[in-house]
């Protein structure tokens, strides 16, 4: 992720939240947030920006509601998935399966 490339593409009351949530791994709840960064961050317009900001460059913003208040997190997006061997080899199967009843579908419609 180029930090500088974000920030660089946001406005400063949006510059202000990111910085704050990325200083917070474990996140902030809204009114922590709003003293933080003297924004106000009830507007699902803010929030909806700033979440297409992230996913711009790799990070997803996720509020999720805790006691009735809003929790904002920042996560990094993994780039890469780990499947364990033997589903693997059932996927493979899977696919094996899917090709020769395409190959069956062709010679049908031939």
């Amino acid at each position: 992720m180029n930090m500088e490339s974000l920030l660089s593409a946001v406005s400063d009351n949006q510059r202000k939240l990111i910085c704050a949530l990325l200083d917070h791994p474990e996140g902030l709840m809204s009114n922590q947030l709003a003293e933080l960064t003297a924004v106000s961050n009830k507007s699902a317009t803010m929030s909806q920006e700033v979440r297409e900001l992230l996913e711009q460059h790799g990070l997803e913003l996720t509020i999720e509601r805790r006691e009735g208040r809003a929790l904002w997190v920042i996560k990094e997006v993994p780039t890469e998935i780990t499947i364990p061997r033997k589903k693997l080899i059932k996927l493979r199967d899977c696919f094996n399966q899917v090709s020769k009843s395409l190959d069956e579908i062709r010679q049908i419609l031939g």
